[in-house]
């Protein structure tokens, strides 16, 4: 029997996150000034909501604390996961109100990133938020988002060309400093992402993944010696090219390719569930045949 969600996810650039926590898939999505969280497409663990009538506008979920953070317009809340409790226990901070939606973007540390026309750092590690770093922006972002070490931030407006990349001077302080520069592409920035790591507590090496209107995607690595520039370009894949539709090719208009990287963990998990189910299957079959293409040692 498949569960009736309470609500209809909005339509927000940052209306949905998901992750892994104590081995568990968390999907955490906002509808209206409600979030509702599911462990996969049919199973309900809660919904919660929010004390402010107003609408919700991002939302992010924190694998190593289990942390949900979530914003109004000009309100960011998070939750902490109650291990022998249906509620959640919930710390709030203000942050200025624009007519731009806010983006949230969790690092290490229970750091947590707020972007509008500013950008905000906080450590939510007490129950009281701390407020370790902001800096100003000439426009508001479209996409504002921690590496997963929170070494640097990678930021980008609706129409901008030019990605910002925010490298962190220091840790274990409470005067943050960051500088920055730009990763420059010949139309519109799209979207942008950071490489996950296969295993939370693993050190890699900060991957930044950018996605431009000129259908290509590019992957930036870290810059190595004394170079002020953090990141340089290691290579572009040409959508076009690797998606291939003869269905869009034939269409006007139908040019742009739309593309998403998938973490090794999340295709690692899914390639186990769906081995696990059907396994489960074979043996309620009273099959023991082997399964092709996949070998576990």
């Amino acid at each position: 029997m498949k569960a009736v969600l309470p609500g209809k996810p909005e339509a927000n650039l940052q209306a949905l996150s998901t992750g892994y926590w104590k081995g568990q898939r968390v999907i955490v999505y906002i509808t209206g000034n409600a979030l509702t969280i599911l462990s996969g497409p049919d199973a309900i663990l809660q919904t919660i909501y929010d004390d402010d009538e107003r609408k919700l506008e991002a939302v992010a979920f924190d694998e190593a604390s289990g942390k949900i953070a979530a914003c109004t317009g000009a309100t960011v809340r998070v939750y902490k996961p109650l291990e022998y409790s249906d509620d959640a226990l919930k710390s709030s901070f203000d942050i200025e109100n624009a007519p731009s939606s806010a983006t949230l973007s969790w690092g290490s540390s229970e750091e947590l990133l707020v972007g509008r026309n500013s950008l905000w750092l906080y450590d939510t590690s007490t129950s009281n938020p701390a407020l370790h770093w902001k800096a100003d922006l000439a426009s508001p972002v479209k996409a504002a988002t921690l590496s997963y070490d929170s070494a640097y931030i990678a930021s980008v407006g609706h129409y901008d060309r030019l990605v910002k990349v925010w490298r962190r001077l220091n840790f274990g302080s409470e005067e943050v400093h960051f500088d920055f520069s730009y990763l420059p592409h010949p139309r519109v920035v799209t979207n942008i992402q950071w490489r996950k790591p296969f295993h939370v507590d693993q050190t890699i090496e900060n991957v930044l993944y950018t996605f431009c209107a000129d259908n290509n995607l590019r992957v930036w690595t870290g810059a190595e010696g004394l170079n002020r520039e953090p990141q340089r370009l290691w290579g572009k894949i040409d959508l076009a090219t690797a998606i291939q539709d003869e269905a869009l090719r034939n269409t006007p208009g139908n040019e742009m390719r739309w593309a998403f990287i998938i973490n090794q963990r999340d295709l690692a998990a899914a390639t186990e569930s769906a081995v696990q189910e059907r396994t489960n299957v074979q043996e309620k079959r009273r099959c023991p045949t082997a399964i092709p293409h996949f070998h576990r040692k």
